[in-house]
């Protein structure tokens, strides 16, 4: 099954949830808030009914942000896994509309590729989905900061 991934509004709030290490931390400094998705160590607190790791991203968007001042929030993208992706609220189905809690309208958003999901795990770099930032950005970036993954 596919996890869901939770929106945190800072590092230190994503810290709360995560074990991170050095050089997960220096790609959210890097990358975030941006188009990247990270999957690292769950804390005890998370339940296990969430995810077997903390996937989480901090969003470009200030709403979401300010939103998840008071708490991560746990989202997904607007469509059913498989179908295509939604840019606006018309082209949610009725069937995921009837299922959440909660959706944001900002309009007809922008086609676009989505974030990138990178783990880092026993000191390798993984791409769970290719999105804006590349396998080879994230190495960099370890590397610039000598931190070897």
């Amino acid at each position: 099954s596919k996890g869901l991934t939770t929106i945190v509004n800072s590092l230190e709030q994503a810290e709360e949830y995560a074990e991170l290490s050095e050089a997960e931390k220096a790609l959210v400094e890097e990358f975030m808030p941006g188009p990247l998705t990270l999957v690292a160590e769950k804390k005890d607190r998370v339940p296990d009914t969430l995810n077997d790791s903390f996937v989480f991203r901090i969003s470009s968007s200030p709403i979401a942000r300010e939103l998840a001042s008071e708490g991560p929030i746990v989202a997904t993208s607007a469509n059913i896994s498989g179908e295509k992706t939604s840019y606006s609220v018309d082209d949610i189905s009725e069937e995921l509309l009837d299922k959440v809690d909660f959706v944001l309208d900002k309009g007809r958003l922008p086609r676009g590729p989505t974030s990138t999901i990178a783990e880092i795990r026993d000191g390798e770099v993984f791409i769970h989905r290719e999105g804006p930032i590349s396998q080879e950005e994230v190495e960099k970036v370890l590397d610039d900061r000598s931190i070897h993954s």
